[in-house]
C-alpha cells in the first residue's frame, strides 16, 4: 500500500507530537508537515503537498479557519478533518458546508486515527453526532461506532466488518451495542438508516 502523507496544524506542540507518534506507529502513515499556525500549514504545503491535512480550526492564532478555507481551494486532492474538542453545531455545520470532509474529536483514540483516516480518504463522513441534530443523543459517536455503522451501511456482515477493522466479530458486535443504546436504534438496519439521514455517514 501506498504511504499516506498527512500534514498536521495545532497550536499545542504537545498534541502535535502525539498525533505524530501516533501516525508514525501505522507503517502506511507519514507525517510531513507539523506546524503551529494555519500560515505556516499554507506555506509548508506548497512546498511539500500533503494527501491528509488535519487541522484544529479554532486555534488562538485565529488563521485556523481561513487555512481551512484556503486548504480546501487551493489543493482540492487534499483531504481535510478537524480536529477539535469544540462540537458546537453551528461551526460545525459551517465547517461541513465548507466542504471539510471529516470533524473529529480531540478524544479519539490514537490507534483508531489511521483506520479513520483511511475511511474518510475513501468517502466515509465522519462527524460528532450530538451536533447533527439528535438532541436526544445521550453521547456521541466515536470515530470508531461511526466506521463500523458506515460499514453496515454498506452490506458487510459483523464478521466481514471485523475482518476489515482487523478486530474480532465480539468487538464489533460490542461497537453496535453501543451505536443502538446512543441512537435508541432497535437494530442495525435502523441505526443505519438513521444515521445517513442524520448526515453522519455517506
Amino acid at each position: 500500500m501506498d504511504s499516506v502523507t498527512v500534514a498536521i496544524a495545532d497550536e499545542y506542540p504537545t498534541f502535535r507530537l502525539g498525533l505524530e507518534t501516533a501516525l508514525k506507529d501505522d507503517a502506511g502513515m507519514e507525517v510531513v508537515v507539523n506546524v503551529g499556525t494555519g500560515h505556516d500549514l499554507l506555506d509548508a504545503l506548497e512546498r511539500t503537498p500533503a494527501d491528509v491535512v488535519l487541522i484544529e480550526p479554532w486555534m488562538r492564532a485565529g488563521d485556523g479557519l481561513s487555512a481551512v478555507s484556503q486548504v480546501l481551494e487551493r489543493f482540492p486532492d487534499t483531504t481535510v478533518i478537524v480536529l477539535s474538542r469544540v462540537w458546537d453545531g453551528q461551526r460545525v455545520h459551517h465547517l461541513q458546508e465548507m466542504g471539510v470532509h471529516g470533524y473529529l474529536d480531540k478524544r479519539t483514540e490514537p490507534r483508531d486515527l489511521p483506520s479513520v483516516i483511511r475511511h474518510v480518504m475513501a468517502g466515509a463522513r465522519v462527524a460528532p453526532a450530538a451536533t447533527d441534530g439528535d438532541r436526544g443523543m445521550r453521547d456521541p459517536l466515536s470515530p470508531r461506532e461511526l466506521e463500523v455503522l458506515s460499514l453496515v451501511a454498506d452490506g458487510y456482515s459483523n464478521k466481514e466488518i471485523g475482518e476489515r477493522l482487523f478486530v474480532t466479530e465480539q468487538t464489533v458486535k460490542f461497537h453496535l451495542a453501543n451505536v443502538f443504546r446512543k441512537m435508541g436504534a432497535r437494530n442495525r438496519t435502523e441505526a443505519a438508516r438513521s444515521a445517513m439521514h442524520k448526515g453522519l455517514i455517506g
